[in-house]
């Protein structure tokens, strides 16, 4: 089947439901073809508007697989994720140059050290637990600590000696964990993350500090507000639910219930419930957002806002613990919208890159080589 006089938005819009637009027999085969794809559509759409050739070999392989397999399930990670965000999912092409480098580049500095490989809670007193390694519990002063592979609990009893100090959780790379504070409040932590938190909160507040990503939903606590510290900024909430992504390359604080004031950068803002503050290098702006998208990560679900090529190898680096470099004049053409599920491996996340045409990203022995294509 030929792909010269097929529209790609005009055919992203009819499988999105608009069929106002009438197609042509070339675009009717390959919506008849796609629809048969319901595992990605938009995203095969998409590599079909920077290479048709590419896109039409992974339909038609894809086509001769599922009939081999019949009742067989598709991978999961071949899902486009979450319905907040399936009726808009689609690439498109953008350009932003990456400075020209003769020599690798390694990018995304690390949070938390590679001679971490287990989710962490180191104590007050320097004793070292490796959360996700076991099941068990300790106790510290008047707190008493539960935990096993996904997730710790702290509870407190007002009796016995307190202990006075901060604990602190290292999420390395590759890995993700929850916990439960004292107070009732859930922290969900992404890869590469540190979080420090008091032994026991005070009577008056309730301070942490965060690097990395976390996903908050605060106990409710009028007189003891919650306030959460990050790159020389703070939210401050009472009882709400709200995701701060603390990366460098992506800094933004995201609120889905509640109200939190954020403060930064000389700036004093109030955000409601489906507002973000996204913070640049010369910029804070607060926009309106699908807030629970941006908590997609904690599904194994990587939302594609526009995401640029490194911003993307960024979140590869962390959810796979792998190294990216940058080799020679890379153009980031590609800029991504929608999510979809991560790859159980980097190999089969580097084949759906690679199968863009823009770009080749090559396994070395401790890390990946990001090229601009020949292709």
């Amino acid at each position: 089947m030929s792909t010269t006089n097929i529209d790609w938005e005009k055919l992203e819009k009819h499988l999105n439901g608009d069929h106002s637009l009438e197609l042509n027999e070339e675009e009717n085969a390959m919506a008849a073809l796609m629809q048969e794809l319901k595992s990605k559509p938009a995203l095969l759409g998409a590599i079909a508007h920077t290479n048709p050739k590419a896109a039409w070999e992974l339909f038609r392989t894809d086509r001769v697989q599922e009939a081999e397999k019949e009742k067989k399930p598709v991978w999961g990670w071949k899902r486009l994720a979450v319905a907040a965000v399936s009726a808009g999912i689609v690439i498109t092409s953008a350009i932003l140059w990456i400075n020209y480098k003769t020599e690798p580049e390694a990018t995304a500095q690390r949070i938390v050290s590679p001679n971490v490989d287990k989710v962490t809670l180191v104590l007050a007193d320097n004793r070292r637990i490796e959360l996700d390694s076991a099941k068990g519990s300790v106790q510290q002063g008047v707190v008493s600590i539960s935990f096993d592979k996904d997730a710790a609990v702290f509870n407190a009893s007002e009796k016995g000696d307190g202990v006075t100090g901060y604990n602190t959780v290292l999420v390395p790379r590759g890995k993700k964990f929850q916990l439960t504070l004292e107070d009732g409040t859930k922290i969900w932590l992404n890869s590469d993350s540190r979080f420090r938190f008091p032994v026991k909160f005070s009577a008056e507040n309730r301070d942490v500090e965060l690097e990395g990503e976390g996903y908050f939903e605060v106990a409710h606590a009028p007189k003891k507000p919650f306030v959460v510290s990050y790159r020389d900024k703070t939210v401050r909430v009472l009882g709400t639910r709200f995701n701060i992504n603390a990366y460098s390359s992506s800094e933004a604080v995201t609120l889905l219930q509640g109200s939190i004031q954020w403060t930064g950068l000389e700036q004093s803002i109030i955000l409601k419930p489906g507002q973000q503050v996204q913070v640049t290098a010369s910029s804070v702006v607060t926009r309106s957002v699908q807030a629970e998208d941006y908590i997609l990560w904690i599904r194994n679900t990587l939302l594609l806002e526009q995401k640029s090529i490194k911003n993307l190898f960024d979140d590869i680096a962390r959810h796979y613990d792998v190294e990216i470099r940058y080799k020679g004049e890379v153009s980031d053409s590609i800029q991504f919208n929608g999510a979809f599920e991560f790859p159980p491996t980097l190999n089969e996340m580097l084949s759906l890159i690679n199968s863009t045409g823009k770009v080749t990203a090559a396994k070395k022995e401790n890390y990946v080589l990001i090229e601009q294509s020949s292709r």
